[in-house]
């Protein structure tokens, strides 16, 4: 029995390139919110909460800041999580309407009283143009303040 048996071994090579997906505006977006969450006391994260980026977005900023709150509209907003906060931080999805980010701001600067931050700040990166005023009545500022 002298037999050779061949024994014919196919072998597949397979090559994993690992990319960055992530587009710049959206890398830009998130590194702006995580700085933000590092220096307030809550974020607000508004955007769908279907939507995978805007909820990578909260995970993002809860691990800067455990009082995150990822909502769709201003409606959400319940005034004892933001009771004797000093400043809120807020952050919206790429496709977040202005409108409801508006909406938002809007109910943060007239939350009941006790409940309103001295300072709400818009992420740099949040693809609104809103303009927060700077009114020392309701202590709002705008985005800028953060980098004092």
């Amino acid at each position: 029995l002298n037999k050779r048996t061949a024994v014919s071994v196919n072998y597949k090579i397979v090559i994993t390139i690992h990319k960055n997906t992530i587009c710049y505006a959206t890398r830009q977006r998130q590194d702006a919110a995580a700085d933000l969450a590092s220096k307030v006391d809550a974020m607000v994260v508004i955007g769908g909460k279907n939507s995978s980026n805007t909820s990578r977005l909260a995970e993002i900023c809860a691990k800067h800041c455990p009082r995150t709150f990822h909502i769709e509209s201003a409606d959400e907003l319940d005034p004892d999580d933001f009771a004797g906060l000093a400043r809120v931080g807020v952050t919206a999805g790429a496709s977040t309407p202005d409108s409801q980010i508006e909406a938002v701001i809007s109910a943060l600067e007239t939350l009941p009283s006790g409940a309103i931050p001295s300072e709400v700040i818009l992420s740099e990166a949040t693809p609104s143009e809103v303009i927060l005023s700077e009114a020392t009545s309701s202590g709002v500022v705008s985005s800028e303040a953060i980098h004092e």
